[in-house]
């Protein structure tokens, strides 16, 4: 299993709150959670290919609604992106 929340700014919290119910005996289980700031690994893998910082920063944040916006309809993807890159522009210049 694997956990990643995203960090935008100072004031934001993320709490993971693991919880496993196994029931086989010989099972091996773990868990994963991570918290953190967009990683400068992934803006720079990003910017190499051409993208600008905001471009970057906009994309990675974007791709954690994927799972959302695939199951709703095309006219509302749309919307959705903009008022998410409205938010992330009063943010702190992303979108």
């Amino acid at each position: 299993m694997s956990c990643e929340s995203l960090i935008l700014d100072d004031k934001s919290r993320a709490y993971t709150i693991p919880h496993e119910q196994v029931f086989e005996e010989t099972a091996t289980v773990t868990h994963e959670a991570y918290t953190g700031r967009i990683g400068e690994d992934k803006l720079f893998y990003l910017r190499s290919r051409g993208l600008s910082e905001e471009e970057a920063r906009s994309l990675i944040v974007l791709g954690y609604f994927h799972d959302i916006m695939v199951n709703l309809p095309v006219e509302y993807v749309s919307i959705f992106n903009k008022a998410i890159e409205l938010e992330l522009s009063r943010m702190g210049g992303v979108g």
